[in-house]
């Protein structure tokens, strides 16, 4: 056995799910894997080397989300000045409030992938080279909406800032309804079990891999 496999077979013994599981993460990066990126946190950490279960621990342990699937979309945010609440408050206290319009086309992005912060010690098993790993079910990590870089298609009257934000809550909730339905969390969770098998396959381990079951 070599070097590096004993080292990963010492890994799964006696480290964390989430120390062993962020190693993956780091390695599938270095090596150039395909569809994959860390939480914020990682990508500001140093790649992950693999030269002692302590140095691991040291270099990642801050590292909880694996994101593997990514849903993009332009997405069309539209409405009317008097149909804000903000604005129908104003209304309802006799102010008098200006009509106007607004359609804008948004950039967005809804980012699935595994949190590894909810695996526990008995969730990775060794028995013999065969490694049973319970993966916890994939979900929706983060959505990007950059404010600063939407297209205004039509815009009649005077719109504030936090008057168009009014507007956002609608179509992120659109946005990831898409997203669930084309299917994000079933690509994300493939994905997260495939570099999984992909990572340790050259070390001689076969993985078997089941979702976790949620805690009653």
């Amino acid at each position: 056995m070599s070097i590096i496999s004993t080292i990963i077979r010492k890994l799964i013994e006696e480290a964390s799910p989430k120390i062993i599981m962020a190693v993956i993460g780091g390695l599938v990066l270095v090596g150039g894997g395909t569809g994959v990126a860390l939480s914020t946190s990682l990508r500001r950490a140093r790649a992950p080397k693999i030269t002692s279960t302590e140095a691991v621990v040291d270099e990642i342990k801050h590292i909880g989300q694996f994101r593997t699937s990514a849903y993009c979309d332009e997405i069309v945010i539209k409405g009317k000045l008097d149909s804000l609440p903000s604005v129908k408050a104003r209304k309802e206290k006799g102010e008098k409030v200006k009509s106007g319009e607004i359609v804008l086309i948004q950039k967005a992005a809804v980012h699935a992938g595994v949190d590894f912060d909810k695996m526990e010690k008995e969730d990775l098993r060794l028995s013999g080279d065969t490694l049973f790993v319970a993966l916890p079910a994939a979900e929706i990590l983060q959505i990007d909406m950059d404010r600063t870089k939407q297209d205004v298609f039509l815009q009649k009257g005077k719109w504030d800032g936090n008057q168009v934000e009014e507007l956002y809550g609608p179509a992120e909730e659109k946005l990831i309804q898409d997203a669930l339905d084309g299917g994000v969390l079933t690509k994300a969770y493939a994905n997260a079990k495939e570099y999984i098998e992909d990572f340790f396959r050259p070390f001689g381990y076969v993985c078997v891999i089941n979702q976790k079951q949620p805690q009653q």
